[in-house]
């Protein structure tokens, strides 16, 4: 579940992006929903910790190779990749894919096999 970011406690972001909700936190970083402030459009910002190693950047710089290849194929499109100013940390900026994710689905128990199965299939 998204959460709204706290006054004071949004995320050290570049100035282009305004935060608006923490989408998801692990272990090699977040991401955020964000809003462009040049192009004025709602992206996802994947933003790597501070003690992130060289496989977490591998796995972001894969991601970003990825997503750029497939292009108007209904992949969400790459729009940034960068490095925080005054820091290591990698960032990824993309298209936000809006939706249920796949765990929310799998996690409903009464929901029937098929609407898993659905989303697999799309």
């Amino acid at each position: 579940m998204a959460q709204r970011p706290q006054k004071g406690h949004e995320a050290a972001l570049p100035a282009r992006y305004e935060p608006l909700a923490l989408l998801g936190r692990g272990g090699g970083g977040e991401v955020w929903s964000v809003r462009d402030r040049i192009l004025d459009q709602e992206l996802a910002l994947k933003l790597l910790s501070a003690d992130a190693g060289e496989d977490e950047l591998m796995a972001l710089v894969r991601e970003a190779t990825a997503l750029s290849g497939l292009e108007g194929l209904g992949v969400p499109r790459v729009v940034a990749f960068g490095t925080l100013a005054g820091t290591k940390r990698r960032y990824l900026a993309r298209e936000l894919a809006k939706g249920r994710s796949l765990d929310h689905i799998f996690d409903d128990a009464h929901a029937p096999p098929a609407v898993s199965l659905g989303a697999i299939a799309e």
